[in-house]
């Protein structure tokens, strides 16, 4: 998991996907999960209104529900958006 990130991997923009992600919206949500070469599924989620998005990367190729599971389970406890243990 990232709060910052330049890869662009997903959006192919001249910044990084997060820049876009946080322009694009101010509610929750998620992207969808975008399968790497290298076995690892990244997507992009924002867990509170008004936060910055994170980038969350997972082993495997996952779908839109492992991504909502991933989400319960970073979701809370949070402080100003970012998951704390």
């Amino acid at each position: 998991m990232a709060k910052a990130s330049g890869s662009n991997s997903i959006l192919n923009g001249v910044l990084g996907n997060l820049y876009y992600f946080n322009q694009a919206t101010a509610e929750p949500g998620y992207s969808t999960p975008y399968y790497t070469e290298v076995g690892v599924s990244t997507f992009y989620v924002r867990l509170a209104a008004h936060v910055p998005c994170l980038r969350v990367e997972v082993p495997g190729k996952i779908n839109g529900k492992d991504c909502e599971a991933t989400i319960d389970v970073l979701a809370s406890p949070q402080f100003d958006g970012i998951p704390m243990p």
